[in-house]
C-alpha cells in the first residue's frame, strides 16, 4: 500500500494523479487547521458526511472533481512527504524564485 492511497481517483477526475517521467504528481483540496485534536476530529467527521450526501457528489462531479476522504493523521503523513518530495525535485532541477 502505498501512501496515494488514499488519494487515487480511479481516472474519475479531472484532477487526478498525473505520472510524470520521475514522480506522481496529484491535485488535493484539503481542509487544514491549527486546531486541537478533538476540533479537528470532529471537522473530519462533518465533512466526511458531507462528502457522502449524494446530491454534494453530483455538484462536485459536474466540476471533475472526486470526493475522497482520509484520517487527519494520513493526510499530515502525506503532505509531509509530498513537501519533502518536491523540495528534492525543486533544489534538484535548480529552480530559483524570482
Amino acid at each position: 500500500m502505498s501512501r496515494y492511497d488514499d488519494f487515487r481517483t480511479e481516472g474519475k477526475s479531472a484532477c487526478r494523479a498525473l505520472p510524470t517521467p520521475k514522480s506522481l504528481a496529484v491535485c488535493l483540496s484539503a481542509l487544514l487547521s491549527p486546531q486541537t485534536a478533538s476540533v479537528i476530529d470532529r471537522l473530519n467527521r462533518e465533512v466526511t458526511d458531507i462528502l457522502k450526501d449524494p446530491t454534494f457528489i453530483d455538484k462536485l462531479a459536474a466540476t471533475g472533481a472526486t470526493p475522497m476522504t482520509t484520517t487527519p493523521t494520513k493526510l499530515k503523513t502525506f503532505v509531509a512527504a509530498e513537501v519533502d518530495k518536491w523540495v528534492k525535485v525543486a533544489r534538484e532541477s535548480g529552480a530559483q524564485a524570482d
